[in-house]
């Protein structure tokens, strides 16, 4: 068995060409696709991607939850910033989530409407790192599979990276073979450092400003493993479970 890997670093550096015909995984660790995957966990059955807050117009029935954020704060108008703690907190206040979301963040969505030509995209974090495993796992041999990370306002963000080499080394230590671009290979040999990656995540200058504008629970959200096992698809721009 054998995997290709390619690594985008962040949304704005994106040769969306590239993902014809690739399986995409769409990553933004801190906090997009953790909080993603969160809702659907919470019980949300669709999330609606918006290109722009403006858009947010158009979903103000109670049907939906309108989840939104620039530069970590919350839009204004909008029901919930984009954060795992904070929607977790909502549904225990309201005992219940709307069916749908309508979502805008700085980077995690503007990244999964970049790589819209891929062949499948998927939803990934660390809260549904062995459901992605092993969907991965179930495609044939030779399948081309890009990490589209989203980065931060066109910058790489290490955690996003961190979880691409995390993800390289589950696929290896399941025998498969792997052939690997640079960006996935310096992923693959960060997650490997003899600090361990988790102490290395915490050097992240992402991470430092997350800490500094009181975010710090959403992150140690963000890092638990297989929290929510599940995978959400992206098609167009809506997501739903597979």
């Amino acid at each position: 068995m054998k995997r290709n890997f390619f690594l985008s670093p962040f949304a704005e550096a994106y040769q969306e060409e590239r993902f014809i015909g690739s399986r995409v995984l769409v990553v933004d660790i801190f906090r997009a696709t953790t909080t993603m995957v969160n809702l659907f966990l919470l019980g949300v059955e669709e999330i609606r991607l918006l290109a722009g807050p403006e858009e947010g117009e158009a979903f103000t029935s109670p049907e939906w939850l309108k989840v939104g954020e620039r530069d970590s704060v919350k839009i204004p108008g909008f029901d919930v910033n984009n954060s795992p703690r904070e929607i977790s907190a909502l549904f225990i206040e309201r005992g219940s989530l709307p069916g749908r979301a309508a979502m805008v963040t700085s980077n995690g969505t503007r990244a999964a409407l970049r790589a819209r030509l891929g062949e499948a995209l998927f939803v990934a974090c660390f809260n549904n790192l062995s459901c992605v495993l092993d969907r991965l796992l179930l495609y044939p041999e030779e399948e081309n599979w890009f990490f589209a990370l989203a980065g931060d306002g066109g910058r790489l963000s290490l955690e996003d990276s961190l979880f691409a080499g995390v993800l390289i080394g589950e696929v290896e230590k399941r025998g498969v073979k792997t052939v690997l671009d640079d960006g996935s290979l310096l992923a693959r040999e960060a997650a490997k450092t003899p600090l361990g990656w988790e102490a290395l995540l915490r050097e992240g200058v992402h991470t430092q400003e997350l800490e500094n504008k009181g975010f710090r629970e959403d992150i140690l959200i963000a890092l638990q493993r297989d929290r929510c096992p599940l995978l959400p698809l992206i098609e167009g721009r809506t997501l739903r479970l597979t």
